[in-house]
């Protein structure tokens, strides 16, 4: 687990974080060194702080996914089903979605790249856009949510608290196949193909 509070003396900033991801303590303080653009503080900014107020407002509000669409007959179609994934780097084997009321996703992961055994795991799926309360003996807090965006197209939002990330998930049906488009919001796209395996 990473939590730290960095100092850098020489530019007067305190940079706090926290996730429960190694990563290099090198390149991060280099990345921290190379953001400092100025060797004084910044003037007051009324303006940027009165918008700085209002997005954090707005990222507070749990809102329904653009583009969302009534829940289609597809829905109690793919309900419990399980559907295995093609070869991936992102380690997924297979999903299984339970949708209506209580509905959760869960997913199927190999351990590492090298290994065959796997984990799986479970979240809470809020419906119509609304995030689900993560379950409370969960090692990390997982927050999901899922809108229809087509008669045959299933988006789902995950937010990980922890990690400061955020992750979707483009799920298009077609029979017993679905094509899933991942994103993250580093940047990160993949596009995997699955089949029903029921």
């Amino acid at each position: 687990n990473r939590q730290l509070i960095v100092l850098l003396p020489k530019s007067g900033v305190v940079a706090a974080m926290t996730g429960r991801r190694n990563y290099s303590f090198g390149p991060l303080l280099q990345q921290l060194a190379q953001s400092v653009k100025a060797q004084t503080a910044l003037p007051p900014d009324p303006v940027g702080q009165t918008l700085l107020q209002a997005r954090t407002a707005a990222a507070a509000l749990d809102a329904p996914l653009p583009g969302a669409v009534p829940t289609p007959a597809l829905a109690q179609q793919i309900s419990g089903k399980s559907w295995r994934v093609a070869g991936n780097n992102i380690g997924v084997k297979s999903f299984r979605l339970q949708l209506g009321d209580a509905a959760w996703y869960e997913v199927v992961h190999y351990l590492s790249r090298t290994s065959r055994e796997t984990r799986t795991t479970r979240y809470p799926l809020g419906p119509n856009g609304t995030f689900a309360t993560p379950n409370a003996d969960a090692a990390a807090a997982v927050f999901s949510k899922a809108s229809w965006t087509a008669p045959d197209t299933l988006q789902i939002i995950v937010r990980t608290p922890a990690e400061a990330l955020a992750d979707s998930y483009v799920l298009r049906f077609a029979g017993d196949k679905v094509a899933v488009s991942y994103s993250n919001d580093a940047g990160y796209r993949l596009n995997l193909n699955g089949s029903q395996d029921d």
